[in-house]
């Protein structure tokens, strides 16, 4: 692995093990890499085949494909595991609670509307005959009042 790391320009954090995968015949070996996105995730690793002991492939999380790449930014940002970085996995619960609370208060404003237009007590009941409900009374001023002289309003005393 360390020449691998060499050779790719990264660095070996931890080795996390060595296994056997009898139905390709291969040794995969996984370590901790400098290349690693994600916080709890072993991404960097080589098979070697089980039988000539050759270098068959190595995987790098970052950096080697860009399918790889692209795959493990999206994993790490939507489990909120990027590199272990607090103020990230902050900012996504924050941003959960903030969705939540929209689809609260939208299904909130839904049945409130909702009760409004089938209430006859409701405010738009209340616009409609607003006549009936509340009569005009009409407020008398000694101080100013209003007259309408050749089609125009003019205010007097």
């Amino acid at each position: 692995m360390a020449e691998q790391a060499a050779l790719h320009g990264f660095t070996v954090t931890r080795p996390y093990g060595m296994g056997y995968i009898a139905e390709f015949g291969v040794y995969p070996y996984s370590v901790r890499s400098s290349l690693d996105i994600r916080g709890h995730g072993r991404d960097t690793s080589l098979w070697v085949d089980g039988n000539t002991g050759q270098l068959q492939d190595v995987d790098l999380p970052s950096g080697q494909h860009t399918g790889n790449t692209g795959s493990t930014w999206l994993w790490g940002l939507h489990y909120g595991d990027i590199r272990d970085w607090l103020p990230y996995r902050i900012l996504v619960c924050l941003f959960g609670f903030v969705l939540s609370m929209l689809s609260v208060t939208g299904v909130y404003i839904w049945w409130v509307s909702g009760s409004r237009a089938r209430n006859p007590t409701s405010l738009q009941f209340a616009v409609r005959h607003r006549d009936e409900i509340f009569p005009v009374v009409p407020v008398v001023s000694s101080y100013v009042h209003a007259s309408r002289v050749d089609g125009k309003q003019t205010l007097g005393r």
